[in-house]
Order: structure tokens, then C-alpha cells, then sequence
């Protein structure tokens, strides 16, 4: 029986086990093959094509991607070569689902150079049609269709990469998103979603579509697309020159997966799509559970550049630049939103920010929990800087910079959640806003300038009884120069709310001092205008009114006291409303810099 039981195990040492490979892929390698060619994927005679690698590679291998100095991108088809046909994605990736294994897709170790993978085709076929005082207006017969489809596809962006870095996008003329959505059209859209959507928002779902007027009034640096005779038109304002080619929109996805399992994404460039043609979402779209985007660059990719569902999910280190609609779209529990840098996000297209658009959105499938999202820095970007919408509960959001957006940071129908030790400045509505978030902590936030209240506490509660605006509180903070315009308002609060240990400065009125306002009561109306609170000293008192229920004291505790200091604001800070003061941000590893600086110029005035 002993020596049975040795002989079995014997042979079961000496049995093959499959062993994770390393997967070359170099476009620029003399040694690089491509497809039916056998035996790819080496060091020395690696893949040419990237799609052509993950498609053969397995879960646990690790796939090494060169990129180089002259950041020859990555395409669906070998040097971008237009087809009649192209797929949905160039990674296919769902496949990598190991529960032991990892899989990797990364830059080589130490490698200086990221490689840049494209979801664009390269176009050089073009007409010259005319010419006027716009520029030079060219043509071209477009035939690009998906895969099981029968039309050919919108093209939604066009770039020109012999402009400088930042202006190579063309403005789109006419055209329609996500599916049907043509806001030239009546009824603009038949989805009932997007009719939700529609409804709910003041300007339409696309507020920057630029109707088209004609060929001739084709602006320079604009692209339309004829349906009807299926033709792109660019007007450029030079011509272009001898073999110089035109970047136009062609996957739906640049890489998609879901069911993923123990995925790393290190060191790449993602950019450039043509997802809204079929719907939003991610030009990366993830779901699974210990997927890692560690160090990935994402930019100019058309509606999402990332959305990332599931749990124990990293997004670090990475760079989000000139996103079509959102920058970053998540939900799951137990992730980390960590050292990222946001800007420019929703800047070219102009979706409404009051909708779905802007640098973050935590949102879908009961959002995002028991989750932390810290040390990015979000800046100049056409939408809320942190926006958690419905059922985002138990997160922390704390040590991140939030500047020159629209809202800082936005909680909707979510609670409770930590916002801490945030620098909040220069945004063009609120610093902070919640509507709906019940017992969230907003704790030592530095908020600066910004164009609205500092804290906006939402007096509707939400449709949702979970979640009411009740029971907030607003400590240790620092709030400066906020609502200058009309009412030097700092915070906007529901009676429930517990306010200790804040510094407030602002411009003195005609009251000397700043304005609260109290939301849900009503004092003697000769104090004031309804729920106006004029004084310091009737804020940090028990307010008695004849109308509604008494109200409190707020900011009067003996062990955090609050303090009211009076200064008008320099016009540096005002002048951030139209000319951002980009010196103040700094990435990476910038948020103490710019929390160092920003607090200097309170101290500076707020004595």
C-alpha cells in the first residue's frame, strides 16, 4: 500500500503543468511577426500586433508591451491601416479570470517609454473639395463598418497630430451619440434612459452641439459626417501635407472584459475612441473583482476613458486628460481611488455636467461602498471634481485637491461618508454639496473661493426615504470667501446639522458679518429675509422664531470654538473664476503643496 501511494504521487509530481508565459509584443522590432506566422511572442521575435498577443495569451501570463521614444502607437490593424471592417475591441480580455493567477499588461520594467494603444484608424486618401476664407475643406468616402453590423459607423472624433499637443481634436459638427441621441432631430432620442436624463437637466444632454449649417460655413478645425452620403468632411485651416494622415474614431472599446479576476494594467497609454457612437461608457470598460490600473495614462478617449465595476479594484497613479464625457466611472466595494490626476476632462465635447460628464462619476449597481478615494488631484475640468450618485455609502474621500471645476465634491442620495482634509478652491458653483447624504462627516476641508456657498447642504430630501439631508456635520473647517457676489454665505445647512470648531472669512456686509443661511426655518420676519441668519452672534445662539420650531446654536462649543474673520478677497482668488491660477496645482505628490499654498493666502488677509 506504501509503495502504491509513493508511485501515485510520483506520478502526479511528473505530470505537465501548464506554467503562465511571458508574452513579447514590439511594433517597431525588426524581429516582430504577425499572424498565421508560428512561434510569436518571444523576446526576440515578439508580436507585432497587440490584439493579435492577448488573443493568444492565457490567464496568469504576463504580457509585456514596448512602447518607444518615437510613440508609434498600437492599432487594431498593423500601422493603422484602414479596412471595410473592424472589431468591437482591440483586448478582448475577459478571458484573464484567475483566481491564483495574476495577469499583466505592462510597459517593460525600467522602461522609460509607455506604449500608446489606439482605438483610431490613420486616413490619407483625402480630396481636396474647396477651399475659402475658413481654410481648406477635404473629403473622404467613409465605409468603416463593425463587425455584424450593416451601416457603416459615426465617426465622432477626428485628430490632426501635426497640431500642437492639447488642440488636435477637430470640433464635430452635426452628428448624433448613443445610438440615436441627434439633438437637430424631434423627438432628439427615442431611449427612455436618455429621455430620463434629458428631463431632469437644464440645457439637454449635449449642451456644446454645434448644429450644422452647411459646408460652407465649416469652421476651421471642424469634421462632419453626411449619413446620408456616407462622407467625412474636415476643414483644416492648412493644408495637409504629402502623406500626412487624418486620426478618425473606429473602436467601440479599446479593451473590454468582464468576469475578470487578478488583472494588472501597468505603465500604457489608453487613448482615443469612438464609444458614443453606440452608447456611453468606457473605452476601457472593466468589471471584476482585483483588477489594478497602476501608473496608465488615459486620454482623449471618446465618452468614458475607464469604467470599472466590482470589488477590491485599484485605480493609482494614473493620468485622466481630455476624456470625451467622464474621465472615470466606477462602483463596487472595497476600492481605491488613489494619486490620480484629472484635467480637461469633458472640455472639447461639452456634455451637460449636470448629468454625466466631468472628471469622476461613482455610480450603477448600488454604487460605490466601503471605499477610499484619496490624493488626486482634480483641476480644470467641465464637471464635478468628485461626484458620488445613489447609494454610495461608508466611503472616505479625504487628502485630494478639488479646483476650477464645477462642484468640488458632490454627494447625491448617498450616506454616510467622510469628507476630510480636502483643498477645495476656485470652483464655479459650490465647494461642497450634498443632497441626500445623510450623517456624513465634512471634517478640516481648506474650501477657498469658490463661486457659490462653501457648503451646500440640499434642503429637498432625497425621493429615496433612506436618504434625508439630516444629521451633518461641518467641523474643523476652513471657509473663505464664498458667495461673494450676492450673500457672503459660507455653509447652507438644514437645522439638523452640527457645525463646531470652523474658521469662516468672507466680506463684511451691511451687518458685519457673514451670512448663514438655515434652511427649513423661518425666523420673525422683521429679523430678515426668511431663513436668513444675518449675524455671528444670532448663529451662535439659540434662535427662537414665532413661525417654525427653535433652532439652535451652531459654531458655539466651548472645546472647538468657531471663529469669523472679515476680509475682502484679493483679486487673485477672484480672478480664479476666469483665469485659473494654474501655479497652484501640482501632481504628483502635490496635494501638501497646494494645501501649504492656498492656506498662505488665507493667512495672508484673514487676520
Amino acid at each position: 500500500m506504501k509503495k502504491f501511494r509513493l508511485a501515485c504521487v510520483l506520478s502526479l509530481a511528473l505530470s505537465p503543468i501548464a506554467q503562465a508565459a511571458t508574452i513579447y509584443v514590439s511594433n517597431t522590432s525588426t524581429g516582430a511577426c504577425s499572424l498565421p506566422t508560428t512561434g510569436c511572442g518571444g523576446y526576440f521575435n515578439p508580436f507585432k500586433n497587440l490584439r493579435e498577443a492577448i488573443d493568444s495569451a492565457a490567464a496568469g501570463d504576463d504580457i509585456v508591451v514596448w512602447g518607444t521614444s518615437a510613440n508609434v502607437p498600437y492599432y487594431f490593424y498593423n500601422q493603422g491601416t484602414p479596412q471595410t471592417y473592424i472589431g468591437q475591441s482591440m483586448m478582448a480580455i475577459s478571458k484573464f479570470n484567475s483566481s491564483t493567477l495574476t495577469t499583466t499588461i505592462r510597459a517593460p520594467s525600467g522602461s522609460t517609454y509607455k506604449p500608446v494603444i489606439r482605438g483610431t484608424l490613420i486616413y490619407k486618401n483625402w480630396t481636396l473639395d474647396s477651399t475659402n476664407s475658413n481654410g481648406y475643406l477635404y473629403k473622404i468616402s467613409w465605409t468603416l463598418t463593425q463587425y455584424g453590423q450593416t451601416t457603416p459607423q459615426e465617426p465622432e472624433v477626428v485628430f490632426r497630430d501635426s497640431l500642437p499637443d492639447g488642440q488636435r481634436q477637430l470640433q464635430q459638427v452635426g452628428g448624433k451619440v448613443f445610438g440615436d441621441y441627434d439633438p437637430s432631430a424631434t423627438p432628439k432620442t427615442t431611449n427612455a434612459d436618455l429621455l430620463a436624463g434629458e428631463s431632469g437637466v437644464v440645457g439637454g444632454l449635449w449642451p456644446g452641439y454645434t448644429p450644422f449649417m452647411g459646408l460652407l460655413s465649416l469652421a476651421k478645425n471642424q469634421f462632419y459626417y453626411d449619413r446620408v452620403a456616407k462622407v467625412l468632411y474636415i476643414r483644416l485651416e492648412t493644408p495637409l501635407a504629402t502623406n500626412e494622415g487624418i486620426e478618425v474614431g473606429a473602436l467601440q472599446f479599446i479593451a473590454q472584459g468582464s468576469g475578470m479576476k487578478n488583472v494588472t494594467f501597468q505603465n500604457l497609454i489608453f487613448e482615443r475612441s469612438n464609444t458614443s457612437a453606440y452608447w456611453r461608457g468606457g473605452a476601457v470598460l472593466t468589471s471584476g473583482n482585483y483588477l489594478n490600473f497602476d501608473s496608465v495614462d488615459f486620454r482623449e478617449s471618446d465618452s468614458h476613458c475607464l469604467q470599472i465595476e466590482g470589488n477590491n479594484n485599484k485605480v493609482q497613479n494614473s493620468t485622466f486628460k481630455r476624456c470625451g464625457q467622464v474621465g472615470l466611472v466606477a462602483n463596487g466595494s472595497t476600492n481605491l481611488i488613489k494619486n490620480n490626476y484629472f484635467t480637461g476632462n469633458n472640455t472639447a465635447r461639452n456634455f451637460n455636467p449636470m448629468w454625466e460628464a466631468g472628471p469622476t462619476k461613482f455610480i450603477g449597481n448600488n454604487g460605490l461602498d466601503n471605499s477610499e478615494i484619496s490624493s488626486n488631484v482634480i483641476a480644470s475640468n467641465n464637471g464635478t471634481g468628485i461626484w458620488l450618485d445613489t447609494y454610495n455609502d461608508n466611503n472616505v474621500i479625504k487628502d485630494n485637491v478639488s479646483a476650477y471645476n464645477t462642484i468640488g465634491i458632490f454627494l447625491e442620495n448617498s450616506g454616510p461618508n467622510t469628507v476630510q482634509n480636502n483643498v477645495i478652491f476656485g470652483n464655479r458653483n459650490q465647494g461642497i454639496q450634498l443632497r441626500g447624504s445623510p450623517s456624513t462627516v465634512i471634517d478640516s476641508n481648506l474650501l477657498v473661493g469658490n463661486l457659490q456657498d462653501g457648503v451646500f447642504v440640499h434642503p429637498i430630501a432625497s425621493s429615496d426615504a433612506a436618504y434625508p439631508s439630516s444629521n451633518v456635520r461641518i467641523s474643523n473647517n476652513v471657509l473663505a470667501w464664498h458667495d461673494e457676489a450676492t450673500n457672503k454665505k459660507p455653509v447652507w445647512v438644514p437645522p439638523s446639522t452640527v457645525l463646531y470648531g470652523n474658521r469662516y472669512c468672507g466680506s463684511p456686509t451691511g451687518t458685519g458679518s457673514l451670512h448663514f443661511w438655515l434652511q427649513d426655518w423661518n425666523p420673525d420676519p422683521t429679523l430678515g429675509y426668511a431663513n436668513n441668519v444675518f449675524t455671528w452672534a444670532t448663529w451662535r445662539a439659540p434662535k427662537v422664531s414665532a413661525y417654525n420650531p427653535t433652532a439652535p446654536a451652531y459654531d458655539y462649543n466651548a472645546t472647538y470654538p468657531s471663529v469669523m474673520q472679515l476680509a475682502s478677497p484679493p483679486s487673485r482668488v477672484l480672478n480664479w473664476q476666469t483665469t485659473p491660477e494654474t501655479g497652484l496645482i501640482s501632481y504628483p505628490g502635490g496635494v501638501a503643496t497646494t494645501r501649504s499654498s492656498v492656506l498662505a493666502i488665507v493667512n495672508q488677509y484673514c487676520l
